[in-house]
């Protein structure tokens, strides 16, 4: 297996002359360590949860939740007939609280929302937390979750 390459001190400059001919994934060390979402997750796991409920909405987001047993692995059943795990909705602000209740339990419920573009799931957010590696026409996605695992699988967005 190929290592993937990794890059530090990116900026826009040299991801167009180095990271984007590539066209292979690449690790960036670093970026994103001054956004304000990285300093209160460094604080603690309550600052984090704080900071993204400034931006959080009462409307309700999709979700997914699998039951403990599962481990974190979204994935099938044993028998392969239906998925482990439940799609449902509910308001950010009570999914980011569960997450952080259920954070020192050895084995909570998978919980996840994967992929909502982040002014729609967090307006403002983008503004206070900006990568200026790609132009203004890429639309930055969110996932927040506890410690999941999502097998390999193909998606209509292009993640």
């Amino acid at each position: 297996m190929k290592p993937i390459v990794e890059f530090e001190g990116i900026n826009r400059a040299k991801f167009e002359a180095e990271v984007r001919p590539l066209r292979q994934p690449a690790i960036f060390r670093g970026l994103g360590k001054e956004w304000p979402a990285v300093g209160a997750a460094y604080t603690s796991s309550d600052a984090a949860i704080q900071y993204l409920k400034r931006f959080s909405h009462s409307e309700a987001v999709n979700a997914i939740v699998g039951d403990p047993r599962i481990n974190g692995r979204f994935f099938y059943t044993p028998d392969m007939k239906a998925l482990n795990f439940q799609r449902g909705r509910s308001p950010l602000g009570p999914f980011l609280d569960r997450l952080l209740h259920d954070e020192d339990i050895a084995q909570p419920y998978a919980m996840a929302v994967q992929s909502i573009a982040a002014d729609e799931l967090l307006p403002g957010f983008t503004s206070e937390n900006r990568c200026d590696l790609v132009d203004d026409s890429v639309v930055p996605r969110l996932w927040l979750g506890n410690a999941i695992r999502v097998a390999a699988h193909y998606d209509q967005m292009e993640n």
